[in-house]
């Protein structure tokens, strides 16, 4: 299974408003706990997937498994249900067998020694609510907070999940960015898995990726869809108010690099093919105006939690991802 989703923060004055709407349409509370897994070396956290034992209300324990998709919006994830108990089940990897994201496990945990093993926890309660668009696709909305737990360390968690149930992508997309506007969220790429992993190592963060420059005979959109991997990631270090500026700074380095690749693209898109809308280029360049002139940490990260910059996003999201 394939799931199309993205994941937003929320400011802290924000929440109870955004949590007072899902209830005044009817989200559900369900309380969820949960157990990641991994090898002492991290095999699964290196690999961007997750393998996880969660307790769902009373239906019981579900073993889930996920890993990279095919772009900034997708992933593979399979559920394998298990039913109540009194402790946490046994991990079983034969549960996902058959399965798309079988292949990434068995890649990414080749020639392991050492057995999986819990390396963090999760305490979360979600309001999830199912919500018809009008184009007729229906997006399912997940408000999670709680805490994540590692090594002693505790963690505050509050993001809210958009994802595809029916439909097209173009729903969910038009849904965020309104969302973004009432309500001031920005968008994350980390999962709870990556965030846990660091919370274990106790680190700020996982380092930038590398920011390489397109070939010219790709196409536009092709290209921006490859960027924008890295750019979402260095922005969500960017965006989180808790980040420390000396942990921030190689991710600046890396979307400022990013961005420039960006211009470039969207410069030449023109030429080669339906042309993406000339303002996204010109709000890009807006955007980072102010960087010049102010510290340049704070600045980006106003820029990065900023509506203009989380609705240009989403909106070449949706011109540039193949869904």
């Amino acid at each position: 299974m394939t799931e199309t989703e993205l994941k937003f923060q929320i400011p802290v004055a924000a929440l109870p408003a955004l949590r007072e709407d899902l209830l005044a349409r009817g989200a559900t509370p369900q309380p969820l706990r949960a157990l990641y897994l991994d090898t002492p070396d991290g095999r699964l956290s290196a690999a961007r997937a997750a393998l996880r034992l969660r307790l769902e209300g009373d239906s019981g324990w579900v073993q889930t498994a996920k890993a990279l998709g095919a772009n900034v919006m997708t992933r593979l994830e399979h559920d394998a249900p298990i039913g109540p108990a009194p402790q946490p089940p046994a991990v079983d990897l034969a549960r996902h067998a058959g399965t798309p994201v079988a292949a990434a496990l068995q890649a990414a945990l080749q020639d392991a020694v050492a057995p999986l093993a819990v390396v963090f926890e999760t305490d979360v309660q979600r309001l999830r609510l199912d919500w018809p668009t009008p184009s007729g696709a229906w997006v399912e909305l997940a408000l999670d907070e709680g805490t994540v737990r590692a090594s002693g360390r505790t963690q505050p968690l509050a993001e809210i999940e958009f994802e595809l149930r029916s439909g097209e992508p173009a729903a969910l997309l038009h849904l965020a960015a309104e969302a973004v506007g009432r309500h001031g969220l920005w968008l994350d790429t980390r999962s709870k898995a990556e965030r846990g992993h660091l919370l274990a190592r106790d680190l700020p963060a996982t380092p930038p990726r590398a920011v390489a420059r397109p070939a010219a005979s790709l196409p536009a959109r092709a290209a921006v869809a490859g960027l924008l991997d890295g750019v979402l990631a260095s922005a969500s270090v960017l965006a989180d108010p808790d980040m420390p500026a000396e942990a921030a700074a190689p991710h600046l380095s890396a979307w400022l690099r990013g961005l420039a690749e960006l211009l470039q693209v969207l410069g030449r898109a023109a030429a080669d093919e339906a042309p993406p809308d000339p303002a996204w280029a010109e709000t890009l360049v807006a955007l980072l105006a102010p960087l010049d002139t102010q510290p340049m940490v704070g600045a980006a990260a106003r820029v990065a939690r900023g509506e203009r910059y989380n609705r240009l996003v989403l909106a070449l999201l949706g011109w540039s991802q193949p869904l």
